[in-house]
């Protein structure tokens, strides 16, 4: 039954393929150009935000009071304002004691 179906199958797919390369995208040039802009914006935005986001310079915009954000990589938490903070040291892996 496949077999039988082949022929059909081609032909259908020479359709496909001629009308796939008809298609014809205005100034398609600039579109691709826009793209690729709007591609490297999106990484240079990740870039600042992750940045910014880094405790050395955010710590002193969190006072009490301060409406802010909260968000979790895909998971977004809405407003909030910041009540109270401590900061508590991590210990990395060049701080332990070696032997």
């Amino acid at each position: 039954q496949h077999e039988m179906a082949l022929p059909d199958m081609e032909e259908k797919m020479t359709k496909l393929q001629s009308a796939k390369e008809s298609v014809e995208i205005p100034n398609e040039k600039q579109s691709m150009l826009y793209y690729k802009i709007r591609q490297q914006l999106d990484r240079l935005e990740i870039d600042l935000r992750s940045y910014i986001v880094k405790p050395k310079y955010i710590l002193p915009f969190l006072q009490p009071g301060r409406l802010i954000t909260v968000k979790d990589g895909d998971d977004d938490y809405g407003w909030g304002a910041v009540v109270n903070f401590q900061k508590k040291a991590v210990k990395g892996e060049g701080s332990r004691d070696r032997k």
